[in-house]
Order: structure tokens, then sequence, then C-alpha cells
């Protein structure tokens, strides 16, 4: 990447009032010193756009990381009404895999990206998930669950299957 470079006058009458603008442009920039001339000063700054990139970048991750512990948010509070118990590790499983799909991951793919990051089997991961969500359906009552779970469940069982679940939470504004 090249450097840019910008120019700039810096005139005062007392250039010990100036004191702090120069220290912090020395201190935050590549700068040099082309000419002193009584009460002016110019400077010429080089810009890496590397460092421009790296500002941009540390916004970037704030902004990932608010928006994450947004969506965590709103996914503990769904949780939280249908009144899925937070000591079940299933729970925080589910959360991490509601985070991979709204950043863009394959429902398929979501239990096995759990697993990868806990060390864990995938069927492990899965079958924590199942007994979070069966818990919850065998301890809620039934108004909550109707009233928080509109989904149609499609197979025979009373509870929804873990892609069921995950689609539902996934998909409710």
């Amino acid at each position: 990447m090249e450097a840019r470079e910008s120019r700039f006058l810096l005139i005062a009458d007392d250039l010990l009032a100036c004191q702090e603008v120069i220290d912090y442009i020395n201190a935050n920039t590549k700068i040099i010193l082309l000419s002193a001339m009584s009460n002016t000063l110019m400077w010429q700054i080089s810009h890496d756009e590397t460092d421009d990139l790296n500002q941009k970048s540390e916004v970037e991750n704030k902004t990932n990381i608010d928006k994450q512990k947004g969506l965590i948010n709103h996914y503990s509070l769904r949780l939280d009404a249908l009144e899925m118990k937070s000591s079940l590790s299933g729970r925080q499983y589910i959360l991490e895999a509601l985070l991979l799909l709204s950043e863009g991951a394959a429902r398929i793919q979501v239990c096995q990206k759990v697993a990868l990051k806990h060390g864990k089997s995938e069927e492990s991961i899965r079958a924590a998930m199942r007994r979070a969500i069966k818990a919850t359906w065998e301890l809620t009552p039934k108004e909550i669950l109707q009233k928080n779970y509109t989904a149609k469940i499609y197979t025979n069982k009373k509870a929804p299957t873990v892609m069921e679940f995950l689609s539902f939470l996934y998909n409710y504004n």
C-alpha cells in the first residue's frame, strides 16, 4: 500500500502555546518538518493507508461485537420467554447456533461448527440441544409454549426437533 501525504501550516504568535498540538502530531503521525520561519511552521505528514485500514477494522470489530451482544440478548429473551433454563448446556449451544445462523452459516453446519468450537462431537452438541428443548417442553406450562412458540411441530413428538426450533427462533421477528 502506498502512503498518502498531507501538508499543513501552523501559524501562531507563540509557538510554545501550540506545543500540545505539535506533541500530538508528533506522537500520532509520521511527520517531517519542512520549514520554520518566524511564527510559521510547515509540516508534511505521511499517512500510512494501513493505519487508516487498522482504524476502520477496529471500528468494524466493535460494531460486530455490539451486534453479537444484541443478538445474544434478543435470542436469550426468546429462550427466557419459553422458560428454558439457563443452567442447561444445550441452551448455550442453541445461542451459539443462532449466532452462526445470523452470520450466514448453513443450517446443516451449525451443530458441526459449535462442536468444533467446544472440541466435542456434533452428536453430543445436538443431544444437549435436544435435552434442553425437551426439558423446556416438559417443564413449561402449555399456555406459555403456545404463546411463545407459534410454529407447527411437524414431527409426531411433543417437542420440536433441533432444526425446527433453531429455524423458528432464527426466523422469528
